[in-house]
């Protein structure tokens, strides 16, 4: 049959018959009903009624042979075109979702690129064709055309996941042959480097109108893509404590925030952008019309005077701003699993490692504080009490004339619950060398001894 095909010209709808002839079938194979355009072995689409009918008969006889065992569906699919697989592929993309999102448009625009590469560097026109060899030569030349790793493992990436699809879901490939080649190792991933606050009040100072976004970057850690989706209705800037809101569709994973997405926002920021908000703003309208990109966020550094890659190496960009936030946290002192609840990370190691720069951290400070070990005034009155780390607690006087005896924790605690004899030597020792009673008193026992005993 030729579908029906809708156009529209000067606003009007104008239906008319395709050119192109489709076949409609239960399928023997999996007795499922199918819709496709039928095609010449050569590939060419169908335009005449006898040659569709001859094609059709052929499409169901050869799909009869396969349910029934008496051919090899790969051989049969080795001469089924790429573009094919890559258009089923690409329909599939678009109807997957991940984490409650759809697979972005940039994703599925990257993975046709790749395979229209592919088919062109190695001359790949049939499923047939997908070898181990042409592949992994394709993935050679760029490493010689001056391609970094990284790349080649991306292209590496998409070429995978459409041979993964051929082999489980569309089942016209018998094996991955991207498996069988090894990724690139790449370079180190590029390390940030926090902010100093003299450096981000400098780059406040030479940023203009700019401003206000860096120091939302700065003061609440959202992403690049958060701020640009960041909404009026997002923010709670009245009340006694202000805070704003992440929808979870505009997050990087997707996933909504056990505390309803609520997150304590800074009281001076909040001030600047309740004078910031427009008395004209709805509530869906956005609090930044216009991000800064990556070149003129470079630009207001090196008029700031920032270093952009300082001499270990690491760099600052946007996403700077964020780990600038976190490293402020872990500077001012504020618990790990609280930075870590601010950054909105799933692991405490990302937020105290990855996300904090140790140069921020007030380590003179902390190893100052360290014990001094050339005198110790503790260990002086510890002996003019008597207490300087020995066990015996105390030595009385029972009657005059007879040795004192000394009684430790040890004995108290025996005395206090009955033990049975097991044929040691329970005398108590008597030393009359440490009966000595100080002019300072005695200590009397408390119940935070180990004795567990009450004070009276």
């Amino acid at each position: 049959f030729r579908p029906v095909v809708v156009r529209r010209k000067n606003g009007q709808k104008i239906r008319r018959r395709a050119k192109f002839y489709w076949a409609s079938y239960t399928d023997p194979l999996d007795a499922e009903d199918k819709r496709e355009p039928l095609r010449l072995p050569s590939g060419e689409r169908v335009t005449k009624r006898e040659v569709a009918e001859s094609e059709l008969r052929r499409l169901l006889e050869k799909r009869e042979r396969l349910a029934a065992g008496l051919t090899n569906r790969y051989v049969e699919a080795a001469a089924t075109p790429i573009r094919k697989l890559l258009a089923d592929y690409v329909r599939h993309l678009r109807r997957k979702v991940v984490r409650g999102k759809r697979v972005s448009s940039g994703h599925v625009a990257f993975t046709m690129h790749v395979v229209k590469w592919f088919m062109e560097t190695a001359n790949v026109r049939r499923i047939g064709e997908l070898t181990e060899d042409r592949i992994d030569s394709a993935l050679g030349g760029l490493t010689q055309a001056g391609k970094s790793a990284r790349t080649v493992n991306a292209y590496r990436a998409r070429l995978h996941a459409l041979c993964e699809f051929g082999v489980r879901i569309a089942k016209v490939v018998e094996r991955n042959p991207v498996a069988l080649i090894e990724t690139r190792d790449a370079e180190p991933v590029r390390v940030r480097r926090a902010l100093t606050p003299d450096d981000a009040r400098r780059l406040l100072s030479v940023a203009g109108p700019r401003a206000m976004w860096y120091e939302t970057a700065l003061l609440t850690g959202l992403r690049v893509n958060e701020i640009r989706t960041l909404e009026w209705r997002d923010l709670i800037l009245d009340g006694e404590r202000p805070a704003f809101i992440l929808r979870a569709e505009v997050t990087k994973g997707g996933r909504k925030r056990d505390d309803d997405g609520e997150l304590d926002l800074n009281p001076r920021l909040a001030e600047k952008l309740r004078a910031k908000k427009p008395p004209f703003a709805g509530p869906t309208d956005c609090v930044f019309k216009t991000t800064p990109t990556l070149r003129t966020f470079l630009r207001d550094c090196e008029r700031a005077g920032i270093v952009v890659c300082d001499d270990r190496g690491r760099t600052v960009d946007r996403h700077a701003l964020r780990m600038t936030f976190i490293s402020w946290l872990s500077a001012s002192g504020v618990a790990p699993r609280t930075a870590q609840q601010l950054a909105r990370h799933s692991r405490l190691e990302l937020t105290m490692q990855t996300y904090t720069d140790v140069r921020l951290l007030d380590t003179a400070s902390a190893v100052a504080r360290l014990p001094d070990l050339e005198s110790n005034p503790d260990r002086e009155s510890s002996r003019a009490t008597g207490t300087d780390g020995r066990s015996v607690v105390l030595g009385v006087v029972l009657n005059p004339g007879e040795p004192p005896r000394t009684t430790t924790n040890r004995d108290r605690h025996a005395s206090s619950k009955p033990r049975a004899n097991l044929g040691g030597d329970t005398t108590i020792q008597r030393d009359s060398t440490s009966c000595r009673m100080e002019p300072k008193g005695v200590e009397p026992s408390t119940s935070c001894m180990p004795c567990k005993r009450s004070p009276n």
